[in-house]
């Protein structure tokens, strides 16, 4: 694959899904990747909305994007190796454990209804 696309995606959003497609994932799986809202990445790509500069940085790691090909399309596709930004890290590390916690809550709500739904059942057969 060559490092300089010939006719570059024309915005942000055409080469977010480029480089997004090129990385073989779906929308879904690159939006928990970085965790955002799917809609959010697909609104990103409709160039609807840009994402904050910490995203951009993460986006292009993650995609093995330069952050400037992404900005512009008119560097190098491929990045020269890209260190991960810390406060990058530290914000999917972050986003990572709200989206725990909000598992969590969801297990422990199923969890306390299938015990009422359960108890209620017991309760009715007696």
């Amino acid at each position: 694959m060559p490092n300089i696309i010939e006719l570059s995606p024309e915005t942000l959003g055409q080469r977010l899904v480029y480089a997004r497609e090129r990385a073989n994932l779906s929308t879904a799986q690159a939006a928990r990747r970085l965790g955002v809202k799917t809609r959010t990445l697909s609104r990103w790509e409709r160039d609807e909305i840009e994402p904050r500069p910490n995203r951009l940085v993460t986006l292009a790691q993650m995609l093995n994007v330069s952050p400037a090909w992404l900005l512009q399309g008119s560097e190098r596709l491929e990045p020269a190796a890209i260190e991960p930004d810390l406060a990058s890290v530290q914000s999917q590390l972050h986003s990572a454990k709200l989206a725990l916690q909000e598992l969590t809550g969801i297990v422990e709500d199923l969890t306390a209804l299938v015990s009422r739904k359960m108890a209620e059942s017991h309760r009715d057969a007696a």
